[in-house]
């Protein structure tokens, strides 16, 4: 049987961008550093790890990939990134760099808590963080008591472009609850993205695997 890969860890933003004209310098650092600084603004230390999922371009077949048609995709440098530090309390607290569109948030760490009503942007946050913690029997098994998040989002990836920036946040919120609970290395990419799926449309996106 042969296994299959689960989400990678990195130590450097090569083995993340192309370093097209010397792009990794001039744009990727400078981003990732003023979310270093903004993370310690708010909350008063570095963060510890920053979890990514990129956004996504479809070269063929847009939207039927949920009728059960082939697709094309291709990941993009533009990506969302959540900068996260775990915590004694039994709360993830969410801020952004773009305070003004969306401002500080506090939930709590149940993984079976509410949607938010009115499309409110924590419910993507939500369905990658259910996804891992209440939809997977295995997973849940695993985690007794779910940690403590302080967290920092930043997105490159435009809303409402065709370019999946909500299913890019539900990935990463994902990516970081495994990250944090010690679960990442306990489940395969194409197990995880049928969780975020399942989760999604929970909250009323009409998503699939190509996003």
């Amino acid at each position: 049987m042969v296994d299959l890969p689960t989400v990678p860890i990195v130590a450097q933003l090569t083995d993340i961008y192309q370093d097209t004209n010397g792009s990794i310098k001039s744009i990727h650092e400078k981003r990732w550093y003023t979310m270093t600084k903004r993370f310690e603004a708010i909350y008063g230390q570095k963060p510890k790890f920053f979890c990514r999922a990129p956004g996504r371009v479809n070269i063929i077949g847009e939207h039927i990939d949920y009728c059960g048609y082939s697709v094309l995709p291709a990941a993009l440098d533009q990506d969302f990134v959540m900068a996260y530090v775990v915590s004694d309390d039994d709360k993830i607290t969410l801020n952004n760099i773009d305070k003004d569109t969306f401002p500080k948030e506090v939930i709590d760490t149940d993984p079976f808590q509410k949607f938010k009503q009115d499309a409110h942007w924590v419910n993507y946050f939500l369905c990658g963080y259910k996804a891992v913690l209440a939809l997977d029997s295995k997973l849940k098994g695993k985690v007794e008591r779910p940690t403590g998040m302080k967290i920092l989002i930043d997105s490159l990836v435009p809303p409402a472009a065709g370019l999946s920036s909500s299913s890019a946040f539900c990935v990463c919120a994902a990516v970081t609850t495994l990250h944090a609970n010690g679960l990442i290395k306990d489940i395969d990419q194409a197990t995880l993205a049928e969780l975020v799926i399942a989760a999604e449309r929970m909250a009323g996106t009409a998503c699939g695997g190509m996003d």
